[in-house]
């Protein structure tokens, strides 16, 4: 249903679709559903792998960028996030976190920087520092949030 309303949409919007532990119950026609002009794929380095069956992180994230022709995003953990879009794909480091203390949240966190740097108008680099940043505040914390 919501796919149905989602190829409804303007022709100039843009759906962020975070994948999330659950992309590995998601049936294969839904998932090719996704991967079209329009939508960008922001994933960690475990859930990119139900996406595309290349053999790394950085050739999924080219392969999931040529069939939607917009950012690919993935989340490294520690290492940062690694972001494919049209100059290639690059590394932006991650921000330092002094005691990690739980990583629930840091995903979601890290995708609602994203999308709040994007919706200030932000590039794609700065909207992933932005996420960066908020993300290595929340593991800092024990109950997920800032």
């Amino acid at each position: 249903m919501i796919l149905s309303h989602l190829s409804k949409r303007n022709k100039d919007a843009v759906v962020l679709f975070d994948a999330s532990p659950r992309i590995r119950h998601i049936d294969s026609k839904i998932i090719s559903r996704l991967l079209q002009p329009g939508f960008i794929i922001n994933a960690n380095e475990e859930e990119i792998g139900f996406l595309s069956n290349k053999e790394t992180v950085f050739k999924q994230a080219e392969d999931i960028y040529g069939r939607t022709l917009t950012p690919v995003i993935v989340t490294l953990g520690e290492k940062g996030t690694y972001l494919y879009d049209e100059n290639g794909g690059h590394v932006i480091p991650s921000s330092p976190a002094k005691n990690v203390v739980n990583t629930i949240g840091a995903g979601d966190t890290h995708c609602g920087g994203v999308i709040a740097g994007l919706l200030k108008g932000e590039s794609f680099v700065k909207a992933c520092e932005i996420g960066n940043k908020l993300s290595a505040q929340v593991i800092q914390k024990e109950s997920g949030s800032l």
